[in-house]
């Protein structure tokens, strides 16, 4: 595997998604990897986003300050570090599927929506193969 330098990994070519064959052992890759890097709550989105942060418009001394940065593995991310480890997490995934829009994956949305988009499509028909 190479370490881009994003810090993201990308299989060879031989091992990505492709649509085909391969689907069980790419996903038991890619959640390995997801759960080494803490983002296996954001693949299985057992991690709920936390709620958008509001600014009072009459009073903006009332913006509460962003808390200090979480490890990874937090339970409690504030909502920019969720939705900096959900997009390094959608990015594991696109980065390791070969054509993903021709596999009509979901690319609006989570990293779970992505992933599961896959799985959903695909499990049955590479499970027969």
């Amino acid at each position: 595997m190479n370490l881009s330098s994003t810090n993201v990994l990308s299989l060879p070519d031989g091992e990505k998604f492709d649509g085909l064959i391969g689907l069980c052992s790419w996903k038991t890759k890619i959640t390995t990897i997801a759960k080494a890097r803490g983002y296996l709550v954001y693949l299985d989105s057992s991690l709920p986003k936390p709620p958008t942060p509001t600014v009072t418009a009459g009073n903006p001394a009332l913006v509460p300050l962003p808390p200090d940065p979480m490890p990874v593995y937090s339970q409690n991310p504030s909502f920019e570090e969720w939705e900096y480890h959900d997009a390094s997490t959608f990015v594991l995934v696109v980065l390791n599927v070969k054509n993903p829009d021709s596999l009509g994956m979901k690319l609006d949305g989570t990293a779970a929506k992505a992933f599961a988009s896959l799985i959903m499509n695909y499990e049955h028909i590479t499970d027969m193969g």
